[in-house]
């Protein structure tokens, strides 16, 4: 998880790449398949985590909350450090988008209760 995060830090702009990572890591299923029945080959298109906030915000961990601003930044925190806006406890981030930088947030906060990702 710590490379899919440091490329997110590092990326100008959506990307395709680290939209399929992010699909891995979190699903753990790959995006390529192949059907024994029928002998068919595809892909399965992962959310455009780095494009859209909604999808980003499907990253941000059960029991979490998360804020987006204008300037490009995210928050994602438990409920009560967010209305006593004291975020010591949770991530707030930058990024080439506001949806990168909740993506880059989401994964952080994810670390705490998943490390081994």
């Amino acid at each position: 998880m710590n490379d899919i995060i440091k490329r997110l830090e590092n990326v100008t702009g959506p990307d395709r790449e680290l939209d399929e990572a992010i699909h891995i890591l979190i699903t753990g299923k790959p995006t390529k398949y192949s059907c024994e029945h029928c002998g068919t080959t595809g892909m399965w298109f992962p959310q455009s985590y780095t494009v859209s906030i909604d999808a980003a915000l499907t990253l941000v961990p059960q029991g979490m909350v998360a804020g987006v601003t204008t300037e490009g930044r995210a928050i994602v925190t438990m409920p009560h450090n967010y209305w006593e806006n004291d975020f010591a406890g949770g991530f707030c981030e930058t990024g080439a988008t506001p949806a990168i930088a909740l993506c880059i947030a989401a994964l952080k906060a994810h670390l705490l209760s998943k490390p081994d990702l």
